[in-house]
């Protein structure tokens, strides 16, 4: 079917194989959604609530013995190639990769960079990702305190792993073996585990080879029941030392330092936690190409011996992607002729959609088609828009409409519409999409940008009321920021009588970064839908499946807006007619938000403060 705006003689009507019931359901219930590799299917099951990744398990089946896992959890700074390096050694080992960021750095620093789960070197891997965010460190000017903090909240990211779960800690550029974490996945007697990594710096070739750290401990794993008495971060340094029992492995993996350029070799030393390296001394004499010439150590230490390490001893994807990394590697012969203009990798850019946006809008009444074009002006002043009209004779529910919809045009963006919306009154009839478009544009991070919807204003009103200009999620419970728009807002009285939130003129005119958006007149990126994949199968019918597919993309690191582009929505005009005829529909949706809050509040400490701190 063509991706364009359909003629109502293709749009009037979806095919006899989607009235059956939709196009082959898949009935995937992530938790959240990760890979299984070992059964080729995604489900629930488990003894943490009844809610973990399992092999097409249901949340509360009972009697499953649950297969071992395996958390990959690192913290990120920013280091894109190392991170693309262990994504592909690591994925088909690994069950769920957790990635953890701050927004200050070891040494108290405002953190600069931040994940973005667009990035082409992850975001092949980003159903598998889930993105941890630090920003409640305690006041210190230790710098050792911050890391402590920030690899203790590694466990932040895995509140659904079972005892015999185990957890990898490390850095993004400590990077065990494939064969090492298969190894220690099928080892049933030992729970703590220790790994000795090749010492790298600047190039993943260029190896200490010897000294006091060329056979260090450098990263660890171990059981979740061993994490309930210990810190991931005192547990590091015991293993380390030896004072607890563990199994260590040798030549286990790789450590890959100051893969990066002089200036941000200099940005490193100033942040991490070994301040006493952070001296003008050390800063003003960093010169790579020198240092690898002449095979020296980055510091000058006595006994560290370096030397080019190997090919073959390299990470297998490296080795077959080294024409495109050549880069990463140390130069063999000639440093002139490795050293000719800038150093530097593949282009991190993200490219742009080669379409644009496609608005998909489900209806349910014959007459709904031609309304909807006429309100919408699709055969007049908005005929450039892509519009996609989807009868849902079956009253599947409008997320799996949605669903439907946006899984016919796979190499898509989506902006979703409702039959029950309309352009604001005195906008031009395209200003909601045009300003939607180019908003999203600027936020090369955002994986759901959204408008602000309006209630159509009743003849006495004294103003538009807002029905939803983002969502937020106080102490566990959904809710949104509504009603009259304030010329300021009390800061102690945020709240309506209702429980929505205010919003003032200030918060309405700029971009806003939310907790979660409403699943109607928002932008989502591809990228989003290919990450987080179908509606999660638990849900019935409607609502509250757009807040939970919210937080399945912020899980994964995308950030999600609120944009200054406006649209009236009637809210539930169709779905309210179908409750009044079906009470039970009532009830699927008291449900869904049961669902949601045991699925959701465990995570909420690992991303909920995020948003509260943008805005």
């Amino acid at each position: 079917m063509k991706a364009t705006r359909m003629p109502a003689s293709v749009a009037r009507k979806p095919s006899p194989r989607a009235c059956s019931g939709m196009p082959a359901w898949d009935e995937r219930t992530p938790y959240p959604r990760m890979p299984d590799p070992g059964c080729g299917q995604i489900g629930v099951g488990g003894q943490h609530g009844g809610v973990h990744v399992g092999c097409g398990a249901r949340a509360g089946d009972k009697g499953m013995q649950s297969k071992r896992r395996v958390f990959d959890c690192f913290l990120f700074n920013g280091e894109y190639d190392v991170l693309e390096i262990r994504l592909n050694e690591l994925n088909d080992a690994v069950d769920t990769f957790v990635l953890v960021t701050a927004d200050q750095t070891f040494s108290g620093l405002p953190q600069q960079s931040r994940f973005n789960p667009r990035d082409p070197r992850c975001a092949p891997f980003a159903a598998k990702i889930r993105h941890v965010w630090v920003h409640d460190f305690p006041q210190t000017e230790d710098a050792w305190t911050r890391e402590a903090w920030q690899r203790n909240a590694v466990l932040r990211g895995v509140p659904d792993a079972d005892a015999h779960d185990l957890i990898v800690m490390s850095d993004v550029d400590e990077i065990p073996r494939r064969s090492v974490i298969e190894r220690i996945k099928a080892d049933n007697e030992n729970a703590i585990f220790g790994f000795e990594l090749a010492f790298c710096y600047f190039f993943v070739d260029y190896c200490n080879v010897k000294g006091p750290e060329s056979a260090i401990t450098w990263a660890i794993a171990a059981t979740r029941a061993t994490l309930e008495t210990r810190l991931p971060n005192d547990l590091r340094y015991e293993v380390r030392t030896r004072k607890v029992q563990a199994e260590i492995i040798q030549a286990a993996g790789w450590h890959f330092s100051y893969l990066m350029d002089d200036e941000a070799i200099v940005r490193k030393i100033k942040a991490f936690s070994h301040q006493e390296l952070n001296t003008p001394e050390i800063l003003n004499k960093i010169d790579v190409k020198a240092i690898v010439k002449q095979r020296r150590d980055l510091f000058d230490r006595e006994g560290f011996v370096w030397d080019i390490l190997p090919v073959g001893d390299l990470p297998q994807w490296v080795q077959e992607n080294r024409g495109n990394l050549s880069y990463l590697f140390a130069p063999r012969f000639s440093i002139r002729a490795f050293w000719q203009g800038p150093r530097g990798g593949r282009s991190p850019s993200i490219a742009p959609a080669q379409k644009p946006p496609l608005v998909i809008c489900p209806y349910l009444y014959d007459h709904e088609e031609q309304e909807i074009k006429d309100t919408f002006q699709l055969e007049g002043a908005a005929r450039h828009i892509d519009f996609f009209l989807w009868q849902d004779v079956n009253r599947i529910g409008p997320e799996f409409a949605f669903e439907h919809c946006w899984n016919s045009f796979p190499d898509r963006d989506i902006i979703i519409m409702h039959s029950d919306m309309a352009p604001f009154p005195g906008d031009k009839v395209t200003d909601w999409y045009d300003t939607l478009v180019e908003h999203t544009r600027n936020l090369p991070d955002a994986g759901m940008v959204a408008c602000n919807l309006f209630y159509p204003r009743e003849e006495n009103e004294p103003d538009w009321r807002l029905q939803c200009a983002g969502g937020i999620l106080p102490n566990g419970n959904i809710s949104v920021y509504r009603g009259y728009v304030q010329r300021e807002v009390d800061p102690a009285k945020r709240f309506n009588d209702d429980g929505t939130a205010m919003i003032d003129q200030a918060m309405m005119a700029r971009v806003r970064a939310v907790d979660w958006v409403t699943f109607g007149g928002v932008l989502i990126r591809r990228d989003t839908i290919r990450a987080c994949g179908d509606f999660d199968r638990r849900y019935n019918w409607a609502y509250v499946m757009d807040v939970d597919y919210s937080y399945e993309a912020r899980l994964r690191g995308f950030r999600l807006y609120q944009v200054p582009a406006r649209l009236v929505h009637e809210e539930s005009r169709t779905t309210k007619k179908l409750m009044d005829v079906d009470p039970s529909l009532k009830q699927k949706w008291i449900s869904n938000i049961d669902i949601f809050k045991q699925k959701w509040l465990p995570f909420l400490p690992a991303m909920a403060e995020e948003m509260i701190q943008r805005e």
